[in-house]
């Protein structure tokens, strides 16, 4: 009876992860269904404990002892960072914003994804006793994130055909209630595709850079047709600081192969990743021109205005979600170098005076910081008054959660890269893989508001349970 239970919570959970993947990738782009992520949060919670329970009354023999015994050889010291990060986070998220008189609603709407992270402990265990396989998921989810990077190129490709015809889309599926969308972000001189995840196309790209997946000629069509979509994809957006996520991290790979070769004398998976950059790079060129210059154009307006000006991402025109979307259909498609640069030195001191608010704001309460859905009084960043959601991340998250809290992200990054490097530091490609996707996030939310997403705390999920549960890309266990 008990093994007819457990393997029906066993396929509930998995089916469960897996709708979950799905809904992740597509939650934002007009694909995704509008479902309140808490109540699935919470389901996903329950599920998993359940799972565990049934697992080690089952292994134990029973009893409160036994199963305290049991399961404690699969809890691992590196837990504890995790458990106090997360601690830590539940003040800032609730013991601050009370004490500081700030709305619950207001701080679990500005940092309520991260309790994603208490996943980290049932699903940590459940890895370790080889209940839950990381990599049972991954075809489900770069396949998924493929036909994430056709939808932006689709929708961007129709919208330059016919001026309008996303933003009519997009109001379509509002009008139906039922999909989880999010308002179009018009910039200077540009039309852009642009939801919060779009982050997850930079990690698509750096999956077919470094992973080698499969072999033959079938699958290396669809590696050199997934490059292209997902970097068109990610052109769409006109974001700079997700390109500079990816370039960076790409960067990295480089790095850590001359490494390889130089300390090591290790030649192994240089050629296929030299081969996967001259795709990426011939894709640029490619896209370039289909943008009329206007990759190349965004960088120079970006590295050539005066230091003033020398910032990133232009300013966008924020509608309440609460309204219909519109966008002037009469605006020009095309790449306009000049309305960019003047977007860009509008976008810059922006930037400029969010971080001199906030800084200034800190100062107030530097030690704990006002708690997430702290706001600077006064100062209005788009159309709401005290809005609590800025783009400069890492100075709104010390004004927030103050230096305790900063110790506390600190902390968990630099637990993230010890073990990834002691670990991995034998195996190119997942040290690559799990350091590349960390550094093209990090930097992707330096400059806009979107490390509280789903989809960023999904990845972080992930790659804490990859790292911290001694997973390889093969599936195999390492011995701790």
């Amino acid at each position: 009876m008990k093994v007819d239970l457990l393997k029906y919570v066993r396929k509930i959970l998995k089916y469960s992860i897996i709708l979950f993947v799905l809904q992740n990738v597509f939650q934002s782009s007009g694909i995704g269904i509008k479902i309140k992520y808490p109540l699935v949060l919470l389901w996903m919670l329950v599920v998993s404990i359940v799972l565990l329970m049934i697992k080690v009354q089952m292994e134990s023999g029973g009893g409160i002892k036994h199963c305290v015994l049991y399961i404690n050889q699969f809890v691992k010291k590196i837990d504890l960072v995790v458990l106090i990060f997360c601690l830590v986070y539940l003040i800032d998220l609730i013991v601050l914003p009370i004490l500081h008189h700030i709305p619950l609603s207001n701080s679990i709407d500005d940092a309520g994804m991260m309790m994603m992270i208490f996943l980290y402990f049932p699903f940590s265990i459940l890895v370790r006793m080889k209940e839950i396989n990381l990599l049972d998921y991954k075809n489900i989810f770069i396949n998924s994130v493929v036909v994430l990077g056709m939808w932006f190129s689709i929708m961007w490709i129709f919208e330059n055909v016919q001026p309008g015809f996303y933003t009519a889309f997009l109001n379509f599926l509002y009008e139906l209630k039922c999909f989880n969308i999010q308002p179009v972000l018009e910039g200077y001189g540009m039309i852009r595709i642009v939801q919060s995840n779009m982050l997850l196309l930079g990690v698509g790209i750096l999956l077919f850079t470094i992973v080698p997946f499969s072999k033959g000629m079938k699958w290396e069509a669809y590696r050199i047709f997934s490059l292209f979509i997902l970097i068109f994809g990610m052109c769409t957006t006109y974001l700079k600081s997700l390109w500079l996520g990816v370039i960076a991290s790409l960067c990295l790979i480089i790095f850590i192969l001359l490494i390889q070769y130089i300390f090591f004398h290790r030649k192994k998976g240089i050629a296929f990743v030299c081969k996967n950059f001259i795709i990426c790079f011939v894709s640029v060129l490619l896209i370039n021109q289909i943008f009329d210059g206007g990759i190349f154009g965004r960088f120079e307006n970006m590295f050539f205005l005066s230091d003033k000006d020398n910032q990133t991402e232009i300013e966008k025109n924020v509608i309440d979600s609460d309204t219909e979307i519109k966008i002037d259909n009469n605006s020009n498609n095309n790449y306009n170098k000049e309305q960019d640069a003047e977007g860009t030195v509008v976008s810059n001191e922006l930037r400029v005076e969010q971080i001199t608010k906030l800084t200034n704001r800190w100062k107030e309460k530097p030690i704990f910081g006002f708690g997430y859905g702290g706001f600077v009084e006064g100062y209005t960043r788009t159309t709401i008054p005290n809005d609590y959601q800025f783009e400069v991340t890492s100075f709104a998250l010390l004004m927030k959660t103050g230096i305790i809290g900063i110790i506390a992200w600190a902390m968990l990054i630099f637990f993230y890269l010890f073990m990834c490097i002691k670990k991995y530091s034998k195996n190119f490609v997942t040290l690559s893989l799990l350091l590349s996707i960390f550094v093209c996030i990090f930097l992707s939310v330096q400059t806009n508001p979107y490390l509280f997403c789903i989809n960023t705390m999904s990845i972080l999920l992930y790659l804490l349970l990859f790292c911290f549960t001694s997973f390889n890309y093969k599936g195999e266990n390492i011995n701790d």
